[in-house]
């Protein structure tokens, strides 16, 4: 074996050896201190067995998991929320960006829940695994209290948006879709290509003023989900507060399922991992880095991959 080719080798076998010492080092971490973090932050909620207070323990745990960034009023301006460029949610306004009913109508309490549950790609907003599913309905009711449109509301099933069965995929669907994308003005904001880089992208507002960032289209995941239903869905609903409008009475079924499969033809690729290493081996994007140094309990959940803190005493039963 030449010199070259021997110290080649040795180098690669030592990049080899560092990775695995890094992930024993990951996973030493990870499973004392969440274990430690379950027993600390979790343990009275999980001894609560009072369904009627609920609301008491959706305030604990907004104000363990989510003050920080939504604030104490629930008004967005928690002490960390400078950080980011998304700006936490306002629920003080009752409008929600991820929905599954109509335009003008108020979530469901299972899209609050979804979106504690899976959190927001791209943003600081992570999957709150580390709660219990108790915890997350709860914390759903407590944060319906910050706004006076849920007061004495009732959301009726009428108001859920159908997702028809989507028609066939072809190329002039997808070539329709494209024309639609363009006469319906979406190039404007989100250009010509989707890359986020119309000449009204650096314009854009929401409803309190905030800059919008624009994404990119061409490049998953997306913060609404990445599966066709959900583009269909947010097509119909809009995203409130934003500029995103809803395409519900301009566009029929089969325009919405051809601007749907447009969409899905130009995406390129995936976007880029931040963070280096660790966000390569997480697959995290965007500003989830940054959500990641706030949020503990939530990244060491994500890392572990598990689905609330009852998991690890159960794998101890196994």
């Amino acid at each position: 074996m030449s010199n070259g080719n021997y110290w080649g080798t040795k180098k690669g076998l030592i990049y080899l050896l560092f990775q695995r010492i890094l992930w024993i080092i990951i996973v030493i971490f990870i499973s004392v201190s969440t274990i430690v973090f379950v027993q600390a932050d979790n343990e009275s909620f999980l001894r609560s067995n009072n369904r009627t207070t609920d609301l008491k323990i959706g305030q604990q745990v907004y104000d363990q998991n989510c003050v920080v960034c939504h604030g104490p009023n629930g008004d967005g301006n928690g002490k960390e929320a400078h950080r980011f460029e998304t700006k936490p949610g306002n629920f003080t306004r009752g409008e929600y960006k991820f929905k599954s009913t109509y335009p003008g109508s108020l979530p469901f309490s299972s899209d609050l829940y979804h979106s504690i549950t899976n959190g927001v790609r791209g943003t600081a907003m992570l999957a709150q695994l580390h709660l219990t599913d108790e915890q997350r309905w709860a914390v759903v009711e407590y944060i319906k209290t910050f706004s006076g449109r849920f007061e004495g509301k009732a959301i009726s099933m009428n108001e859920a948006i159908v997702v028809p069965d989507p028609p066939g995929r072809t190329t002039e669907l997808i070539s329709s879709g494209g024309q639609l994308y363009r006469d319906a003005g979406c190039v404007k904001c989100h250009g010509e290509s989707g890359k986020g880089d119309g000449p009204s992208a650096n314009e854009l507002r929401d409803s309190q003023g905030n800059s919008v960032l624009m994404p990119d289209l061409t490049k998953m995941p997306r913060k609404m989900g990445d599966k066709p239903e959900d583009i269909y869905r947010l097509l119909v609903t809009g995203m409130e507060g934003t500029p995103m409008p809803s395409y519900y009475d301009v566009l029929d079924e089969s325009q919405l399922w051809a601007v749907v499969y447009y969409l899905e033809s130009i995406v390129a690729g995936r976007r880029e991992n931040c963070m280096g290493m660790m966000g390569r081996m997480m697959d995290m994007v965007g500003e989830e880095c940054i959500g990641m140094q706030i949020d503990m309990p939530a990244a060491r959940a994500r890392m572990m991959g598990r689905r609330g803190p009852g998991m690890m005493r159960n794998m101890g039963r196994e």
